[in-house]
């Protein structure tokens, strides 16, 4: 709505027009999928009481979730790596 609504002004910066792109969207929530593993287990580390168990199995849970992304192949040697 914002590119169709403002582009045709004079001043419209060029890097803006990447906003209306379906790609745009989409490759935002490819990389919202890729890090919601790493904002959960941020959420879960949060707490005062973790043992090494739930460290443990939360570090567990991302290497699954990136183990079970469709791009993987590119994924697990940098996990690997760490």
């Amino acid at each position: 709505m914002f590119v169709l609504r403002w582009s045709s002004h004079a001043d419209f910066p060029n890097d803006l027009y990447a906003v209306g792109s379906d790609t745009f969207w989409k490759e935002c929530k490819d990389a919202e999928a890729l890090i919601k593993p790493f904002t959960i287990v941020s959420f879960h580390l949060q707490h005062d009481q973790n043992t090494m168990a739930d460290v443990v199995m939360n570090y567990g849970a991302i290497f699954l979730a990136f183990y079970n992304h469709p791009e993987n192949a590119l994924l697990m040697p940098c996990i690997e790596n760490r």
